[in-house]
């Protein structure tokens, strides 16, 4: 048992030893700080600084003026208006040259016009809703238009003057 608390003790000793040996040392020597060692200061290289690139000027192609046929220079354009079971105006006044457009204004888009000259200036011509039918007149007189499908009802003339 002797020997057992022996070998203790010497244990301890031989612990404490280890542990005091890493605090007691040379208290004069210091460990060097080592000195930073200076990085090399980057020489500024010129960057080229880009030319503008000149950007294509748009050219313009230049429109073509159209040319007016025979037909455009001639005379005015008089509206008619077809709705309801009605024209209007009912007796328009053009001149020799002057063209009458008929449009159809009707709101059903079923219903459609007949129109139909009396004087055989044209043949019989339907205008279905939102379309139009035109004539030029190229001689002074008056004329009778009206719509087959509704007769006396929709019936016109037209004066032609010189």
């Amino acid at each position: 048992m002797i020997i057992m608390k022996l070998k203790s003790i010497m244990l301890a000793v031989l612990l404490l030893a280890v542990l005091f040996s890493g605090c007691i040392g040379d208290k004069d020597k210091v460990a060097p700080t080592p000195t930073p060692t200076p990085l090399p200061t980057p020489e500024p290289t010129p960057t080229p600084t880009p030319l503008p690139t000149p950007e294509p000027t748009p050219t313009v192609a230049p429109t073509p003026t159209p040319t007016p046929t025979e037909d455009e220079t001639q005379g005015d354009v008089k509206p008619i208006y077809l709705m309801e079971y009605a024209m209007a105006p009912k007796t328009p006044t053009i001149h020799v040259g002057d063209k009458l457009r008929w449009f159809n204004l009707q709101e059903n888009p079923i219903d459609h016009f007949v129109l139909a000259s009396e004087d055989g200036l044209w043949e019989n011509h339907t205008i279905i809703y939102g379309k139009k039918f035109e004539y030029t007149f190229n001689e002074s007189g008056n004329y009778t238009y009206y719509c087959l499908k509704h007769g006396n009802a929709m019936r016109g003339t037209v004066t032609v003057l010189p």
